[in-house]
């Protein structure tokens, strides 16, 4: 049996956008959670260096699927996430910090 890999990638993957487009055409994410798992759970990436929950191709499978990974999603939480909306609204689960905490600590 071959061994997991334990996820090292501090970047999503290059192709991320083209996996996501053509996973929405086949309906078959296989190939995108396949590449996901490489990744750290706040892998950044793309234009504006952003999780997966920043890119508008991610749908609410893959975005509860990333945040049971440990995708940190408490800057996305009243987002919703970025882009058109696919299925909206969006129901995640509450964000691992959810009582706001400023500099001081407070």
């Amino acid at each position: 049996m071959k061994d997991k890999k334990r996820a090292t990638r501090k970047t999503l993957p290059k192709d991320i956008d083209e996996l996501l487009d053509a996973a929405a055409e086949s309906d078959d994410y296989g190939a995108v959670y396949e590449a996901l798992q490489q990744c750290l759970p706040d892998a950044r990436g793309g234009y504006g260096k952003g999780t997966l929950l920043m890119n508008g191709r991610c749908t609410v499978e893959l975005a509860r699927w990333a945040i049971e990974r440990g995708t940190d999603n408490s800057r996305h939480q009243h987002l919703g996430l970025h882009g058109p909306p696919r299925e909206r609204p969006l129901s995640l689960p509450p964000p691992a910090h959810a009582d706001p905490v400023d500099r001081s600590g407070r």
